[in-house]
Protein backbone atom coordinates (compact mmCIF):
# COMPACT_ATOMS: atom_id res chain seq x y z
CA UNK A 1 0.00 0.00 0.00
CA UNK A 2 2.65 2.31 0.45
CA UNK A 3 4.70 1.57 -2.91
CA UNK A 4 1.17 2.71 -4.44
CA UNK A 5 0.85 5.64 -2.28
CA UNK A 6 4.21 6.79 -2.85
CA UNK A 7 3.73 6.43 -6.75
CA UNK A 8 1.08 8.63 -6.33
CA UNK A 9 2.79 11.47 -4.80
CA UNK A 10 5.54 11.22 -7.02
CA UNK A 11 3.42 10.86 -10.62
CA UNK A 12 2.25 14.71 -10.05
CA UNK A 13 5.74 16.04 -9.04
CA UNK A 14 7.74 14.75 -12.13
CA UNK A 15 4.48 15.85 -14.26
CA UNK A 16 5.35 19.74 -12.79
CA UNK A 17 9.16 19.54 -12.97
CA UNK A 18 8.79 18.13 -17.07
CA UNK A 19 6.20 20.67 -17.73
CA UNK A 20 8.74 23.14 -16.17
CA UNK A 21 11.13 22.75 -18.28
CA UNK A 22 9.97 22.49 -21.26
CA UNK A 23 8.39 25.75 -20.57
CA UNK A 24 12.14 27.06 -20.07
CA UNK A 25 13.50 25.13 -23.11
CA UNK A 26 10.14 27.10 -25.05
CA UNK A 27 11.13 30.32 -23.74
CA UNK A 28 14.79 29.90 -24.80
CA UNK A 29 13.97 28.85 -28.24
CA UNK A 30 11.25 31.82 -28.99
CA UNK A 31 13.72 34.41 -27.24
CA UNK A 32 16.84 33.08 -29.10
CA UNK A 33 14.89 32.74 -32.73
CA UNK A 34 13.88 36.85 -32.72
CA UNK A 35 16.65 38.20 -31.51
CA UNK A 36 19.17 36.25 -34.48
CA UNK A 37 20.08 36.16 -37.67
CA UNK A 38 21.35 33.88 -39.76
CA UNK A 39 24.08 34.30 -42.42
CA UNK A 40 25.00 31.91 -45.26
CA UNK A 41 28.25 32.31 -47.36
CA UNK A 42 27.08 30.46 -50.37
CA UNK A 43 30.92 29.81 -52.66
CA UNK A 44 33.23 27.67 -53.74
CA UNK A 45 35.78 30.01 -53.16
CA UNK A 46 37.98 29.17 -50.11
CA UNK A 47 36.69 31.40 -47.33
CA UNK A 48 38.82 32.25 -44.30
CA UNK A 49 38.68 34.57 -41.03
CA UNK A 50 34.62 34.70 -40.71
CA UNK A 51 34.02 37.02 -37.74
CA UNK A 52 30.51 38.79 -36.61
CA UNK A 53 29.09 41.18 -34.06
CA UNK A 54 27.18 44.50 -33.59
CA UNK A 55 27.61 47.21 -35.03
CA UNK A 56 29.05 48.31 -38.80
CA UNK A 57 31.67 45.90 -40.47
CA UNK A 58 33.97 48.71 -40.86
CA UNK A 59 34.18 49.94 -37.62
CA UNK A 60 37.19 49.10 -35.88
CA UNK A 61 36.02 49.23 -32.66
CA UNK A 62 33.51 46.27 -32.67
CA UNK A 63 33.62 43.07 -30.17
CA UNK A 64 34.11 40.69 -33.07
CA UNK A 65 33.11 36.86 -32.82
CA UNK A 66 35.02 34.40 -34.60
CA UNK A 67 33.24 31.16 -35.94
CA UNK A 68 34.52 28.68 -38.43
CA UNK A 69 31.63 27.83 -40.28
CA UNK A 70 29.79 29.27 -43.53
CA UNK A 71 26.50 28.73 -42.24
CA UNK A 72 26.13 30.07 -38.50
CA UNK A 73 23.41 32.15 -36.70
CA UNK A 74 23.93 34.95 -34.08
CA UNK A 75 22.92 37.16 -31.70
CA UNK A 76 21.37 40.39 -33.51
CA UNK A 77 19.66 43.45 -31.48
CA UNK A 78 17.55 45.89 -32.71
CA UNK A 79 20.85 48.19 -34.81
CA UNK A 80 23.63 47.23 -37.43
CA UNK A 81 25.66 43.94 -37.05
CA UNK A 82 28.05 42.70 -39.04
CA UNK A 83 29.76 39.45 -40.97
CA UNK A 84 33.37 39.97 -42.14
CA UNK A 85 35.39 36.99 -44.28
CA UNK A 86 37.96 36.71 -46.32
CA UNK A 87 37.16 35.05 -50.11
CA UNK A 88 40.56 33.61 -51.48
CA UNK A 89 40.14 34.09 -55.43
CA UNK A 90 43.50 32.97 -57.59
CA UNK A 91 45.83 34.27 -55.99
CA UNK A 92 44.30 37.17 -54.45
CA UNK A 93 42.39 37.70 -50.82
CA UNK A 94 39.60 40.00 -50.83
CA UNK A 95 38.20 41.62 -47.66
CA UNK A 96 34.23 41.48 -47.13
CA UNK A 97 32.40 43.47 -45.24
CA UNK A 98 28.70 42.75 -44.69
CA UNK A 99 26.43 44.81 -42.23
CA UNK A 100 22.72 45.20 -42.40
CA UNK A 101 20.60 47.14 -39.96
CA UNK A 102 17.31 44.89 -37.81
CA UNK A 103 14.91 47.99 -37.82
CA UNK A 104 12.43 45.33 -35.24
CA UNK A 105 13.88 43.28 -32.51
CA UNK A 106 11.52 40.80 -33.11
CA UNK A 107 12.52 40.19 -36.71
CA UNK A 108 14.28 36.56 -37.78
CA UNK A 109 16.73 37.86 -40.55
CA UNK A 110 18.15 35.37 -42.86
CA UNK A 111 20.50 36.77 -45.11
CA UNK A 112 22.72 34.79 -47.91
CA UNK A 113 25.52 36.38 -49.72
CA UNK A 114 26.33 33.99 -52.85
CA UNK A 115 30.35 34.72 -54.25
CA UNK A 116 30.55 33.01 -57.19
CA UNK A 117 32.49 32.95 -61.28
CA UNK A 118 32.09 36.15 -63.28
CA UNK A 119 32.16 36.30 -66.89
CA UNK A 120 35.98 35.81 -66.33
CA UNK A 121 38.48 34.44 -64.12
CA UNK A 122 39.62 37.46 -63.17
CA UNK A 123 35.63 38.41 -62.28
CA UNK A 124 33.57 37.35 -59.28
CA UNK A 125 29.89 37.99 -58.74
CA UNK A 126 28.43 38.65 -55.41
CA UNK A 127 24.54 38.32 -54.99
CA UNK A 128 22.47 39.00 -52.05
CA UNK A 129 19.55 37.13 -50.64
CA UNK A 130 17.83 37.79 -47.80
CA UNK A 131 14.89 35.81 -46.16
CA UNK A 132 15.07 33.05 -49.42
CA UNK A 133 14.74 36.17 -52.32
CA UNK A 134 17.08 38.49 -53.76
CA UNK A 135 17.21 41.63 -52.91
CA UNK A 136 15.79 43.82 -55.00
CA UNK A 137 18.06 46.83 -53.18
CA UNK A 138 20.79 45.49 -54.16
CA UNK A 139 22.27 44.82 -57.57
CA UNK A 140 24.12 41.91 -58.05
CA UNK A 141 27.91 43.54 -58.67
CA UNK A 142 30.79 41.92 -60.52
CA UNK A 143 34.04 42.96 -58.76
CA UNK A 144 37.65 42.26 -60.56
CA UNK A 145 39.79 40.70 -58.15
CA UNK A 146 43.11 42.43 -59.06
CA UNK A 147 41.21 45.86 -59.05
CA UNK A 148 39.23 45.69 -55.84
CA UNK A 149 40.96 46.08 -52.39
CA UNK A 150 37.47 45.37 -50.60
CA UNK A 151 34.08 44.28 -51.13
CA UNK A 152 31.16 46.87 -48.89
CA UNK A 153 27.59 45.66 -48.60
CA UNK A 154 25.36 47.49 -45.91
CA UNK A 155 21.36 47.53 -45.74
CA UNK A 156 19.38 50.38 -43.44
CA UNK A 157 19.41 53.88 -42.74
Amino acid sequence: MERDEQKKSVIPLVTIVIAIILAIILVLIVATHFNSRTMMIDTGYKVSDIRWGEGWAYDTNNNEHRTPFRYFFHPADYGPSFCKFNVHVEDAVIPVYFSAFKCDWWDYDIYRLKISKGDSDSEILVQVYGDGYEYKSYEAATYNIYETDRIEIAFGP
